[in-house]
């Protein structure tokens, strides 16, 4: 990691490099992306969330998921950047803890969101 930036911004840009490298998206959509996973990488550290992601068989998942648990489970602080090429976060349904790859992001929202909840219920 370069010294002249910080580690926020060393985040972005390499989650940036892989949605545009993987994705094939534009430069702006990319950023886009980047900053609802850093969103919700920040969010689910205190809270749960709706995360919704694609598989590589296209299957779409809608999962509960936060990242309380993670200083308890791993004996340290979670870090943006360790960060590579899977996302973890715990299931709250399945009480288990699960991955999905970056470029497989799609969305996220906050649990009270009643457009999620009604479609995580359809699911």
């Amino acid at each position: 990691m370069k010294s002249n930036i910080s580690k926020e911004e060393f985040f972005y840009q390499r989650m940036e490099k892989r949605f545009m490298r993987e994705k094939g998206l534009t430069i702006q959509q990319a950023l886009w992306q980047t900053n609802q996973l850093a969103h919700l990488l920040h969010y689910i550290q205190t809270q749960k969330a709706y995360i919704v992601y694609q598989q590589s068989d296209s299957t779409l998942h809608w999962v509960i998921g936060t990242l309380v648990y993670y200083p308890i489970t791993f004996n340290k602080c979670f870090n943006l950047l360790s960060i590579r090429g899977t996302v973890p976060y715990w299931d709250v349904r399945k009480r288990r803890w699960c991955t999905f790859k970056v470029e497989n992001f799609l969305f996220w929202a906050p649990l009270n969101n009643p457009y999620c909840l009604e479609q995580s219920l359809l699911n």
